[in-house]
């Protein structure tokens, strides 16, 4: 189910990315630093530990590399169908398809 979610996700925001893109806006995804423990929330996280939340902060990566790695993440680009899943998400990212 956890992982369901998080394909959704990605393919909506996958798609949104696409659309943003197409009127010039910039998007960064920050990743919450977990090191205090399970944070949920930038707020929680914020509870446990300032400094953390700060260091957050600090590190946004742009919203298409955040989804490429995602994808690195769940496809094993070793394989020649990893690859091709790959590309494809990537083309259709980007408005190439």
């Amino acid at each position: 189910m956890f992982l369901t979610v998080i394909r959704l996700e990605l393919v909506l925001l996958s798609e949104r990315f696409h659309w943003a893109s197409k009127l010039a806006w910039s998007f960064s995804i920050i990743t919450l630093d977990q090191s205090a423990g399970e944070a949920k929330d930038p707020d929680e996280l914020i509870q446990k530990d300032l400094e953390l939340w700060k260091g957050s902060i600090s590190k946004p990566q742009p919203a298409i590399e955040w989804i490429f790695d995602q994808y690195e993440k769940r496809l094993n680009i070793t394989t020649a169908v990893g690859k091709r899943s790959f590309s494809t998400i990537a083309l259709k990212t980007c408005g190439k398809t």
